[in-house]
């Protein structure tokens, strides 16, 4: 998954690692205010950077919640022979 990251700035970098401490923390999803409160900055920014990471389809909003997509490795084929 790291690859991943690269794509993506180092605050939308911190906005995943808020999202998923949290939910590590409190057993469930933070909101936009949570997210606000705790970055301290305007919603408008901070929804700019909920929808990047929502672009690459690291995080989703259900129900005014934001997830973390569950991401499964992907299968990466090998050349020559598996020993």
């Amino acid at each position: 998954m790291n690859y991943l990251f690269r794509r993506i700035s180092h605050r939308q970098f911190l906005l995943f690692d808020y999202i998923r401490l949290f939910h590590a923390d409190c057993q469930h999803w933070p909101t936009l205010e949570n997210t606000c409160l705790y970055f301290n900055s305007n919603p408008r920014r901070t929804r700019v950077s909920l929808m990047i990471l929502e672009r690459h389809h690291l995080i989703e909003e259900i129900g005014g919640r934001f997830h973390i997509v569950d991401r499964h490795p992907l299968l990466m084929p090998f050349r020559g022979t598996v020993k």
